[in-house]
C-alpha cells in the first residue's frame, strides 16, 4: 500500500497523473542523509539555483488517515519572484516548472504558474530554523514534505 501511495504522489507531484501506473516499481527510497548525498553528488549537473530544500519527512493524508514514507524528492529554486523556476529533483534528474513567489512575514510562499494545488512555504529569516513545507493536493488527499532549506552559490 505504501508503494502505491508513493507512486500516486510522485505522479501527481510531477503533474503527469494521466500517464502513471500504480503497479509496484523497483524504486529506491532515500533517507535525508542519502538525499543530501544525491544533491551533493549531482551538484555539477543540477540546474542553476539559489536555494535547495531537502525533506526530512514525507506523508500522504486522505480520509483522516496519514501514511509517512521515505522522502525521495528535493526542491531547487531559482530566478526571482516574478520569473522563478521550481525544480523537483530525485536520483533520475529534475523536472522544471515556472513559479511565482510572494513574501508573508518571515515566509516566502512559492506556487507553480497555473497549478494552484502545489505550494511551498519556507522560512527565510531563521525564525523556524529555515524549515519548509511543500504541500500538494491530490484529489481529496494531500501530500506533504517537510524539511529544511539552505542558500547555495550554484547560480
Amino acid at each position: 500500500m505504501n508503494m502505491k501511495i508513493l507512486i500516486y504522489l510522485t505522479c501527481a507531484i510531477l503533474l503527469l497523473g494521466a500517464g502513471c501506473s500504480v503497479e509496484a516499481q523497483d524504486d529506491t527510497a532515500f533517507d535525508q542523509s542519502s538525499l543530501k548525498e544525491v544533491y551533493e553528488s549531482e551538484l555539477p549537473d543540477l540546474p542553476d539555483h539559489f536555494v535547495a530544500c531537502l525533506p526530512t519527512t514525507s506523508m500522504f493524508c486522505e480520509d483522516g488517515d496519514c501514511t509517512t514514507y521515505e522522502p525521495t524528492v528535493f526542491v531547487l529554486l531559482s530566478g526571482g519572484s516574478a520569473n522563478g523556476r521550481y525544480y523537483r529533483c530525485d536520483i533520475s534528474g529534475c523536472d522544471s516548472y515556472d513559479a511565482q513567489s510572494t513574501m508573508s512575514g518571515a515566509y516566502e510562499i512559492v506556487q507553480l504558474d497555473g497549478k494552484p494545488s502545489l505550494l511551498l512555504k519556507r522560512d527565510v529569516t531563521g525564525v523556524d530554523d529555515y524549515s519548509y513545507e511543500e504541500s500538494l493536493s491530490i484529489g481529496l488527499g494531500r501530500g506533504i514534505n517537510t524539511g529544511y532549506c539552505f542558500e547555495t552559490k550554484n547560480f
